[in-house]
């Protein structure tokens, strides 16, 4: 176990919300970001990411790639078009990279829609199947020390990552010089200002094992700021609040939703969609999406404090 400084700001100074197990989950006084101190050793949160977590077996048990694609392909290949399209309103094509890119779901759709992909994904294990299936560039290496040409890359994609990183500004920072001017960041994570997390160590995504840090629109912003990004907008997540993935994972509904596919589809863009979009607003739901530009060099060290 380690102790650790608050990420954003520097500062040890931390009051303790709650523990779980042998972790502690603290909130800085200075900067209000939210994160588990202590936490596993570097090298430990790296094995935490084998076959087995692939496979709803690791510390996420939500975390189940074959089991979504065996129960519901459709619907998370669609999950993931709405990624996409959501992108493709800021930019249409390029160079992408997804940082966290597991088994390369997100990639393979991004490819087929014509970008150049890249991917960064620490677990060796799913780096290979990525590389075997797709034929696209995985780094394996943290993105501080990946060996990429600045100013290259269009859009990098965090989609259920930017928890996981021992040091989110660190890699937001390395994230702006390899962008090109106006490239775009997007960012996807819970919000540890809705309602599900006021319900504390019993919110589902409290995971200290693998989930260091706990992002609020205002943290976010924070870190944005200090990695010289200006913020484009916050939305619902489009993929993980899907109301047909969620329905379809309850039995009883599997044979009806493949029969009124046209009629949920209707009802998902027409009432449930608008929904998200309230509530994500609110901070009533468990996560959101960031979308910002890069706006020019990082802030020091200094000015960060």
């Amino acid at each position: 176990m380690q102790q650790v400084n608050c990420d954003l700001c520097g500062r040890t100074n931390s009051i303790p919300l709650f523990t779980k197990g042998s972790f502690a989950i603290v909130r800085c006084i200075n900067c209000g970001l939210i994160y588990t101190n202590p936490r596993l050793d570097d090298a430990l949160i790296k094995e935490l990411y084998n076959n087995e977590y692939y496979a709803g077996k690791g510390f996420d048990s939500a975390v189940h790639y074959y089991q979504q694609h065996q129960q519901m392909p459709g619907e998370v290949k669609r999950s993931l078009q709405r990624r996409l399209i959501c992108i493709e309103k800021y930019k249409s094509k390029g160079r992408l990279l997804d940082i966290g890119c597991g088994l390369g779901d997100f990639l393979s759709i991004a490819k087929q829609k014509g970008w150049d992909c890249s991917g960064l994904e620490l677990s060796e294990y799913a780096a290979q199947i990525c590389r075997e299936s797709l034929g696209v560039n995985i780094i394996t290496n943290p993105l501080e020390n990946a060996n990429l040409p600045e100013g290259y890359f269009d859009v990098i994609t965090l989609f259920e990552t930017i928890e996981h990183l021992t040091s989110p500004i660190s890699t937001l920072r390395k994230a702006n010089k390899l962008l090109k001017d106006n490239g775009l960041i997007v960012i996807q994570t819970s919000n540890s200002e809705s309602l599900p997390a006021r319900s504390g160590s019993k919110w589902g995504y409290f995971l200290p094992n693998g989930h260091l840090y706990y992002f609020s629109k205002k943290t976010m912003l924070k870190l944005l700021n200090y990695s010289k990004f200006t913020l484009l907008k916050y939305d619902y997540a489009p993929d993980s609040l899907s109301a047909l993935y969620r329905i379809s994972r309850i039995s009883k509904f599997q044979n009806s939703l493949m029969i009124n596919r046209k009629a949920l589809d209707l009802l998902e863009a027409s009432v449930f969609i608008p929904f998200l979009v309230s509530t994500s607003r609110l901070n009533l739901i468990g996560g959101f999406t960031t979308y910002a530009i890069k706006k020019g060099e990082i802030l020091t060290e200094a000015e960060c404090k």
